[in-house]
């Protein structure tokens, strides 16, 4: 239906400036973050915000006077209006040295989900360095298939009978070797920008007990199961000899993915949550505690609101990170306005909350986009053996909820 825009009774939003400069038109404008105008303004908030926009060339010759915009000048867009900005330019040294991850004419498959991984040599480095940004590398034309790639760290020897051009990362083809290599040391996802480090923190690399060898992981979206895409994505890395004061790590906390995840379906809100709990904290972090800085919020499409809880001695001290209106096409790297301190003993709950009402059966747990996750990807520093801690629903208390305590009987 096409029909024009209403004003608003009670005008919140006031301009500054504007301008025509090469083409296009700039506003600068002004808005309470919450006018308190519940039936005509949106909060701004640190949640994800979808930005409805549509222009039409014509001068309007009144206020209610504008015309049609046209299919071709309208659209949407995710973004986060508060997240803090970095200061890239002063955070890539001059002496950063590049170095490319990239897959190798990947062939995809006719299925609506392929999660293809490629083994790499680490770059010819025999001193300590230090990684300082990465960023995606997607091929012209698959921006719509690429949905996410993490880079993960292997700290054993490469092993030189690793396939060439890679393996299906979780079918019958996987390599003895990667088994045991999980240590997720960079992400990116649909929506996700370039990525830099705390002018004080980088991912160690060259130095002993640093990563021997890489293994990148990309999940491909097909689906139509179209046979005639290959592709050539990746990841560019920066790193620098000039050492910074501390050395970053990542952990994954969250529900471990399994079948024994179940969403029922017909369901408008439906939490899921996964623990870290004290005992795993109190091992893996030291007595000092460390810094997280960024993070990175993960379910898929049927998600619609992840929180991740502190709790220190069984008391809520802080929620580390939040977004009650989440994308699973606008997933970035998300930096805190503030370092939150997480100490030996701490517990941390992500609590994810799944809309089901369009779907008629049971919601597994999975890698494919139409199964689900809840996990949250932690940077931090200084690196320590705090690199996952997630837990699984056990099957009895996943069948008591679902109502089907007689079938254990």
């Amino acid at each position: 239906m096409k029909g024009k825009p209403l004003v608003d009774p009670h005008q919140d939003w006031f301009l500054l400036s504007g301008k025509r400069e090469g083409g296009f038109t700039f506003l600068k404008f002004t808005r309470l973050l919450d006018t308190k105008d519940c039936e005509h303004d949106l909060p701004i908030t640190s949640d994800t915000i979808r930005v409805i926009w549509a222009y039409n060339n014509a001068i309007p010759e009144s206020e209610d006077g504008m015309a049609y915009h046209g299919p071709a000048t309208r659209g949407s867009k995710s973004i986060n209006l508060l997240e803090p900005a970095q200061n890239k330019g002063a955070l890539l040294p001059a002496s950063a040295v590049r170095y490319d991850f990239l897959n190798r004419n990947v062939s995809l498959p006719a299925e609506k989900t392929t999660y293809w991984c490629e083994a790499f040599k680490k770059p010819s480095i025999n001193t300590k360095q230090h990684l300082v940004k990465y960023a995606p590398v997607i091929q012209k034309g698959n921006k719509g298939v690429v949905h996410h790639m993490t880079l993960f760290a292997c700290y054993t020897p490469f092993d030189e009978s690793l396939p060439e051009h890679g393996y299906n990362c979780y079918g019958n083809s996987k390599p003895d070797t990667m088994i045991g290599c999980g240590q997720p040391m960079a992400l990116w996802a649909v929506g996700g920008e370039d990525f830099y480090f705390p002018p004080d923190v980088g991912f160690s690399l060259g130095a002993e007990g640093d990563p021997m060898y890489f293994i990148l992981e990309t999940h491909y979206d097909n689906p139509q199961e179209r046979t005639d895409i290959v592709d050539n994505s990746g990841m560019s890395l920066w790193y620098t000899p000039e050492i910074r004061k501390y050395d970053a790590g990542m952990a994954g906390v969250g529900n471990l993915v399994g079948n024994f995840m179940m969403i029922p379906p017909r369901q408008k809100s439906f939490q899921i949550s996964g623990i870290c709990n004290s005992n795993c904290t109190q091992a893996a972090i030291p007595p000092e505690g460390v810094k997280t800085f960024a993070y990175i919020l993960h379910t898929h499409i049927a998600g619609q609101k992840i929180h991740v809880r502190q709790y220190r001695d069984e008391q809520l001290v802080d929620v580390l990170a939040h977004d009650d209106n989440y994308d699973f096409n606008y997933q970035q790297l998300r930096w805190l306005k503030k370092e939150k301190t997480i100490m030996p003993g701490d517990s941390l709950i992500v609590d994810c909350f799944y809309s089901s009402t369009d779907r008629a059966s049971l919601t597994l747990g999975g890698i494919a986009t139409t199964e689900e996750m809840c996990v949250t990807y932690i940077y931090y520093y200084p690196r320590s053996e705090f690199s996952s801690c997630q837990s699984l629903v056990s099957p009895r208390d996943q069948f008591s909820v679902l109502g089907m305590n007689e079938s254990l009987a």
